[in-house]
């Protein structure tokens, strides 16, 4: 014997409609947790992208000048 399961309201079992509308709002919630989600780490990307780009110049640069103060100094 197979029952539509309906949810429990309290006491009365709830109408589907409302577990129906229940777990669209879920949906909802959920969905929009996500595209919250989405944009914080598209944001940590951006900030680390940058920060690979200036850590890579800042090294480059201070190489360079190092190997000018050996060129010269030696």
């Amino acid at each position: 014997m197979e029952r539509e399961v309906t949810g429990d309201c309290g006491l009365a079992p709830c109408p589907p409609t409302l577990v129906k509308t229940i777990l669209e709002q879920m949906d909802k919630r959920f969905e929009a947790m996500q595209n919250e989600m989405n944009r914080r780490f598209e944001n940590l990307t951006r900030r680390i992208d940058r920060f690979m780009f200036w850590s890579f110049t800042i090294t480059l640069t201070v190489g360079g000048f190092v190997v000018a103060a050996l060129k010269l100094l030696l």
